[in-house]
């Protein structure tokens, strides 16, 4: 009889002990719940209005974009200057973008600064051949070897095509196959080229093999009846 007493009187404890976890479990995650709540709604909120912010910043930039274009065509400037011109355009005006709504979220600009300013070090030395293919398509802009539908033919690589676009660090080729080519603007404003059309004249060598023992001054024989 004892033996069955203490028996219940610890089944008895253990459930209240268990009762007491799940009231303190309980009352914590309600306090958190009512803690956390208006952080939770205010950030989600901003995710919102991020949200938002970035599609009228999108509509906008394509607006700018367009306007850029339609200046440049109206200006008579060459295509690869149009195209060049519309990808540092467009990927400045995200980059604007982005960071603004970093800072919307609550980051001090002067973190994000320091931020640009250590990590562009880093980037920079980690993209050497992106800023030299960067480079070379402001050279190929300023000093035209080729414009957009020249016939190029690469010679580092021998790589030939009809330029379609140059953009703002691969320009890209047409080949009569109908395959596309992409060559960085480093290697063509290094190496040598060949710009097939640049000239409107051009000569042409045919080579007729001839025997020996032809005569050159027998008119040839007709191939009518």
């Amino acid at each position: 009889m004892y033996y069955t007493l203490l028996t219940d009187n610890t089944a008895e404890s253990v459930t209240e002990n268990i009762q007491q976890e799940v009231a303190t479990q309980t009352s914590f995650a309600v306090d958190f719940f009512h803690e956390n709540l208006p952080k939770a709604i205010n950030f989600g909120v901003g995710v919102v209005f991020a949200l938002i912010f970035f599609l009228i910043g999108r509509i906008l930039i394509n607006w700018v974009r367009k306007l850029v274009r339609a200046s440049i065509e109206r200006s008579a400037a060459d295509k690869g200057v149009e195209q060049f011109v519309d990808s540092c355009l467009k990927t400045g005006l995200y980059a604007i973008l982005i960071l603004s709504i970093i800072v919307r979220f609550g980051v001090d600009t002067s973190t994000v600064a320091a931020l640009l300013a250590s990590g562009g070090v880093a980037i920079g030395l980690a993209l050497q051949g992106s800023l030299s293919n960067f480079a070379g398509g402001v050279l190929i802009l300023l000093l035209k070897p080729f414009s957009v539908g020249d016939y190029i033919i690469e010679h580092s690589d021998n790589l030939e095509g009809t330029v379609k676009e140059i953009q703002i660090f691969y320009t890209k080729l047409s080949t009569v196959d109908n395959k596309t080519i992409v060559i960085p603007n480093g290697n063509l404003s290094n190496n040598s080229l060949t710009n097939v059309t640049a000239m409107d004249l051009r000569r042409l060598d045919f080579y007729v093999r001839i025997g020996y023992d032809e005569d050159l001054k027998k008119p040839s024989r007709s191939s009518g009846p």
